[in-house]
C-alpha cells in the first residue's frame, strides 16, 4: 500500500476481487484460541492499513463483484468510491457470534449509510437471523 501511495503515477486505485468474492474477511477459526493482546494486535493491523486507505489523497474505488463479508466490507466503508455487481453481497457476520467488528466498521458504516438506513438494516437482520 506504502508504494501505491507513494507512486506518483498512480492516479487512482481500484480495489476488485476474483471469483465468488470480493473479499470474504477473517477465517474465524483461524482467530480460534487467540485471547488479550492477540486479538488487539490484529485488529490494530487491520485498522493500520484500512486507515491508510481512507487517507489516500488519490481516488480509491471498490469494485464489489461478490462477497464483501466482515473484513471485506469493512473495506469497501474505507473506500471514496463504491460500485456493486448485482451479485455483491455485503455482511458483518461477526456481530451474530457477538464479535464487534474489528476494523472501525462500526464508526464508518452510520457515516456511509445514515442512521436511518442503518436502523433499517439492523431490523431486517434480526428478524432473518435473530440476532444482532
Amino acid at each position: 500500500m506504502d508504494d501505491v501511495i507513494a507512486d506518483d503515477e498512480v492516479r487512482v486505485v481500484v480495489f476488485t476481487g476474483e471469483g465468488k468474492s470480493f473479499i470474504a474477511g477473517a477465517d474465524i477459526k483461524e482467530m480460534d484460541g487467540c485471547v488479550g493482546l492477540d486479538i488487539v494486535n490484529y485488529s490494530r493491523k487491520g485498522v493500520e492499513i484500512f486507515r491508510k486507505i481512507e487517507l489516500m489523497t488519490k481516488p480509491t474505488i471498490a469494485a464489489v463483484n461478490g462477497y464483501a463479508f466482515g473484513g471485506g466490507f469493512e473495506f469497501v466503508l474505507c473506500t471514496d468510491i463504491r460500485f456493486a455487481c448485482s451479485k455483491a453481497k455485503f455482511r458483518l457476520p461477526e456481530v451474530t457470534l457477538g464479535i464487534v467488528p474489528g476494523f472501525n466498521g462500526t464508526q464508518r458504516l452510520p457515516k456511509c449509510i445514515g442512521l436511518k438506513d442503518l436502523t433499517r438494516l439492523r431490523r431486517r437482520e434480526r428478524r432473518s437471523s435473530g440476532r444482532i
